[in-house]
């Protein structure tokens, strides 16, 4: 996992050092902060950006490629909580329209359109978990997801309910 907390530490030190070799003088904390946050941050490839969110404990896994009824059109679909939303930004993710997400946990979505990831922000990370394990379970015994973003919207919050035992 990228530390990037590490690596703009390790850069300020790099850059105060330079200046002072250089030029008899070491930036002030504040001035060599300004400077780092103003470089371009290295940009992830699609691919690193999907094994991330695979491999990250905050962001866990759904949609068609979840529920094994993905095709060669579909993108990768997972959720976190909003404490992850500065380091999706961090990985090239941009907040993005939702309207295919209208269940009742989902607060935004954000979107990374190269790697072809979108990632949910929701208000509880437990109940959207076991929501989506009962209808794994439930596509598991044979239920189909349906095509229609209005039935699937249903189903989830249907399951959103069970969970929630209301």
């Amino acid at each position: 996992m990228i530390n990037h907390t590490t690596h703009k530490i390790d850069a300020i030190k790099a850059l105060r050092s330079y200046c002072l070799d250089t030029f008899g003088v070491t930036p002030g904390l504040k001035e060599s902060k300004d400077f780092i946050e103003a470089l371009p941050k290295p940009k992830l490839t699609p691919d690193q950006v999907l094994n991330l969110c695979q491999t990250s404990a905050l962001i866990h896994p759904t949609g068609s490629r979840f529920f094994g009824t993905a095709n060669s059109m579909s993108d990768w679909d997972f959720f976190t909580s909003h404490e992850a939303q500065s380091l999706l930004e961090s990985w090239g993710f941009k907040k993005t329209a939702f309207e295919d997400y209208n269940d009742s946990l989902t607060l935004s979505v954000y979107e990374n359109q190269e790697a072809g990831v979108h990632v949910q922000i929701v208000s509880s990370v437990e109940l959207k978990r076991q929501a989506r394990d009962l209808i794994k379970k439930n596509l598991d015994w044979g239920f189909r997801f349906p095509e229609c973003k209005i039935e699937r919207c249903k189903i989830w919050n249907n399951a959103i309910k069970q969970v929630r035992g209301w």
